[in-house]
This record gives structure tokens, C-alpha cells and sequence, in this order.
């Protein structure tokens, strides 16, 4: 029969032990969450660069495709202004590794190529533009479309866009007339690795095997095929927690608890960074709304496609009235924290705060969504305008704004830029009038001073 004395000291010791073991267990399983988030974020910043990087080319080639001393250079077959202007992008290998010129038929022009300094057509390589070239010939050259996405040539990747150079009007011409172009950078692990500094970055084909120790991303192009794997060295920070405290079973708890809370600090802090920096890059610095580029992208979205298409969806053109003469008169404190209230007001009107950018400036705009979209918009527009008769304070002063108001409704086709366009001759129209009232545009608006 157990005495009392070793009754109490085995209870005693079989609950440290089962304690022990509870924490070691909960360690052991702490440890595996961290290292898999850990490198789910890692895969999500991996698949992020790659992204933009496609983004950031179509950006590019937009700057170049959208240019009507280009199509002008192209047409006249001026080379020394094309190579000066276009191919040098490529010749100096910092914008593109290769940039190509297609006449309207898709015959291949001119060829430039990083540290060759003028057009070879031996250096054409037809398939590297093949798929964004036959996803562009789908799209009207009129909305100024870029196509972008990988390709994967002789074991090589690389990043493409193609797009039509175009001018600025486009009223006389057909697609017999638009050349196009397709230039991009060759995505290598070097490049990749410069930006990710992750340990043993590869490039692997899709045949060959990710060992265990590896994380891994499929790299796919436009039509969602998969056409190579990068794969890295996979980060355990969860193993480095385990080998520190596991030898010190009275300190497992307290490291457990610390280790545990660093680490998803850092996790959860590296994934909001990344996060933050994508729409950071669509984001006005001065007032958390969109800039251009993020409206830009906001409406490629299948929503606001679908609205525009069904005619379900108005646009709000504002433009603050005499911002340059209360900033000439009170200084640039008054005229920030102006734009910061027209910025407040139009997130505070609008049915969503992802439907309202600023244009630049003290202009802003704003989508409006609705079965009636007329009657919305100048719902809004009356609340805006009431909103900004408010005044605002600075140094205990009394401010007041007002602004231009023009309204513009999506019709079936119309393009995007169109009805940008049209939105802000309405506002030109309301600002020439000296009127609190929003302007629609119709189609016999005057916009002449």
C-alpha cells in the first residue's frame, strides 16, 4: 500500500508530467502553425512580385502604346525617332529585354533587344508574344487595351505584355491601321531573388520533382496553364523556437507564449506590409482614397464592367471651386485640410468607400451603382454639395467650399475613357456656369467657353 508521502510525491510528479507533456504538445503544435504560416505568407509575396511585375510591364507598354508621336513616327517610318524613343527601352536593357513592332497584320517590323542598338529582325522569337498577341487581337483597339501575362521559351520565362499603338484620336481609323507592339523582361531567379531574397530560389520546369525541404508556386500563363514551378528553401521559424526552449522544460510556458506571439507578430506584420504596399500603389498618399491607377483597376473589375454594360451605373465628376486662391490666400494648410474634407464627404456620400478616387488635384470622383442611376447621382451630388456648405475650422477659423459637379451615365458600349470624358465635360459645364447644381451630360451639353 502507497503511503501518503509517495502518494502525494507520484500525483505531484505524474501532473508535472502530464503538464509537461500538455506544453510540449501545444509547442509542438504552435511550432507547425507558425512555419505554415510562415510560408503560406511567403507564397502569397512570392505569387504578389511575380504580379506586379507583369503589372508593372503593362504600365510601361500603356505609356508607350498610347502615344501619338509614336503612331505618327511608326507610320511615316521614321527609325532613328522610333529607335530613339521606343526601341532604346529595350537596346539599354533598363525598361525591356526585348520589344517588337507588328503591322496591323501581326508581319513583324522591327525587333529591338537588350545591347543591340538598332532593329534585327533575327531577333524576333514569335511564340514569346504568341498568347498575349492572340488575347489582344480579341479586344477593340478603341479602349486602348494591354494584355500581359508569362510565357515559357526554351526553358526561359519571361514577362509580356502586347498592346496597339494608337494615338489620341481614334475616330478615322480601323484596325488595318493600328500596328502593334509586344515587349517584356525575362523573369530569372536572379531577378526574382534580387526583390524576394529568399535561399535557393529556383526556376524548376513542371516535370521536375519540388523536394520536401522546398516550398513551391506554379507559375501560369494567360489561359491558366502552368508553365514552370519556383520553388525556395522552405522557412521554419517555428523549428528555431522549438530548439531553444525545449531544453528548459520550467521555461517552456513563458518562451511558448513569447516565441508563439513573436512569430505571428512577424507573420502577421510581413503579410499586412505586403498587402499595404499593393494598395498603397492604388491609394492617394494624401487622402486613403483611389488614385487614377487604382480607379483604373476598380473598374476592370467584373462588377463594374457588368453595371457599365447594363447601363446600371452613373459617374460623379467633383472639382472643388477656387482651391488655388484659398491656398494663394491662407496657404497650403487650408488647402489640404480642404481637399481632406471634400475627401471625407465623398466617402461619407458614396454607397461604398471603393467607389471614390481622387483624379488629382482637387478633383475627385465617385461611382454610382443603382437600378436608377440618374436619381442616385444627384442624390449624392445634393448631399455632397449640402455637405461641403459645412464649414471647417483651421486655428479656430471658419473655412468654406464648394465645388463643380458634373454627372455622366453609363450606356451600353460606351468605353470606359468615354465615359470619364463625358463626366468631366459636365463639370467644365458646371464650373463655367458658376452653378451648385450638377450637370448631366447629354449629348447636345456645350462644353465651348
Amino acid at each position: 500500500m502507497m503511503t501518503i508521502p509517495k502518494r502525494i510525491f507520484w500525483t505531484t510528479f505524474l501532473t508535472a508530467v502530464l503538464a509537461c507533456v500538455a506544453i510540449f504538445v501545444l509547442l509542438i503544435f504552435v511550432t507547425g502553425q507558425t512555419n505554415a504560416l510562415t510560408q503560406a505568407e511567403t507564397r502569397l509575396r512570392v505569387d504578389a512580385i511575380v504580379e506586379n511585375q507583369i503589372a508593372a510591364n503593362d504600365v510601361i507598354l500603356a505609356d508607350y502604346a498610347h502615344w501619338g508621336a509614336a503612331f505618327a513616327w511608326y507610320r511615316a517610318g521614321d527609325e532613328d525617332a522610333l529607335y530613339a524613343n521606343l526601341g532604346s527601352g529595350a537596346a539599354d536593357g533598363e525598361t525591356f529585354d526585348f520589344f517588337y513592332m507588328l503591322s496591323p497584320d501581326g508581319t513583324p517590323t522591327h525587333a529591338y533587344v537588350s545591347e543591340i542598338y538598332d532593329s534585327d529582325l533575327s531577333n524576333f522569337i514569335p511564340e514569346l508574344g504568341a498568347p498575349q498577341l492572340a488575347a489582344l487581337l480579341t479586344q477593340d483597339f478603341s479602349d486602348y487595351p494591354v494584355v500581359g501575362g508569362l510565357n515559357l521559351i526554351g526553358g526561359e520565362l519571361a514577362v509580356v505584355s502586347a498592346g496597339y499603338l494608337t494615338p489620341d484620336e481614334l475616330d478615322d481609323l480601323s484596325r488595318a491601321d493600328i500596328p502593334i507592339l509586344i515587349a517584356g523582361k525575362w523573369l530569372t531567379p536572379a531577378a526574382l531573388n534580387g526583390i524576394l531574397g529568399l535561399a535557393e530560389l529556383q526556376i524548376i520546369p513542371t516535370s521536375q520533382e519540388v523536394q520536401p525541404a522546398f516550398n513551391s508556386l506554379p507559375l501560369r500563363e494567360i489561359a491558366g496553364q502552368t508553365l514552370a514551378v519556383v520553388t525556395w528553401r522552405a522557412q521554419n521559424p517555428g523549428q528555431a523556437i522549438l530548439w531553444q526552449i525545449a531544453p528548459v522544460a520550467s521555461m517552456v510556458a513563458l518562451i511558448l507564449l513569447v516565441g508563439s506571439w513573436w512569430a505571428g507578430q512577424v507573420a502577421a506584420t510581413q503579410t499586412a506590409a505586403h498587402l499595404r504596399e499593393r494598395d498603397n500603389a492604388r491609394r492617394d498618399f494624401a487622402t486613403g482614397l483611389m488614385n487614377r491607377g487604382g480607379l483604373s483597376a476598380r473598374v476592370m473589375d467584373d462588377d463594374i464592367s457588368s453595371l457599365m454594360q447594363s447601363g446600371k451605373l452613373a459617374v460623379i465628376y467633383v472639382d472643388l471651386d477656387r482651391l488655388k486662391h484659398l491656398n494663394d490666400l491662407h496657404g497650403h494648410a487650408v488647402g489640404d485640410l480642404a481637399i481632406a474634407r471634400a475627401a471625407e464627404v465623398l466617402k461619407q456620400a458614396a454607397s461604398q468607400p471603393d467607389l471614390v478616387a481622387r483624379m488629382g488635384g482637387d478633383e475627385f470622383l465617385c461611382l454610382v451603382p443603382d437600378d436608377d442611376p440618374l436619381v442616385a447621382a444627384h442624390r449624392i451630388a445634393d448631399h455632397i454639395t449640402r455637405q461641403l456648405a459645412t464649414p471647417f475650422f483651421y486655428k479656430g477659423r471658419p473655412f468654406q467650399i464648394s465645388a463643380s459637379i458634373g454627372i455622366a451615365l453609363a450606356q451600353g458600349d460606351l468605353a470606359w475613357d468615354a465615359l470619364l470624358t463625358h463626366a468631366d465635360q459636365a463639370m467644365y459645364v458646371a464650373k463655367r456656369n458658376d452653378t451648385s447644381k450638377a450637370v448631366v451630360f447629354h449629348e447636345n451639353l456645350s462644353v465651348a467657353s
